[in-house]
């Protein structure tokens, strides 16, 4: 199940990197792939005059870890809610 998760995921921020346009809606997966790219030229310009740098690239991987990240938290937190709240109608029938 993980390895189709990830693999789901995978085919997800390729797709968005493809399509990545600056002007579009700004979540948090064009965030990373905006910081990518930016630190991506700011290498390449510091490279082509010659320039020592510091800048760390931010790799596909790593976006690909915070997609996966992001997707078990909100599964886990929707998840829970759902399960207090029928606990809650258990516990307090006369509340529903």
């Amino acid at each position: 199940m993980m390895y189709a998760i990830r693999t789901e995921c995978e085919a997800i921020v390729d797709d968005r990197i493809a399509k990545f346009s600056p002007e579009l809606e700004e979540d948090f997966l064009n965030h990373y792939i905006k910081e990518m790219k930016s630190v991506e030229d700011q290498i390449q310009q510091a490279e082509k005059e010659g320039k020592p740098h510091k800048l760390r690239r931010i790799t596909k991987e790593e976006i690909i870890h915070q997609l996966v990240t992001f997707y078990f938290a909100g599964i886990d937190t929707t998840g829970h809610l759902i399960a207090m709240g029928f606990y809650a109608i258990a516990e307090y029938p006369q509340c529903y």
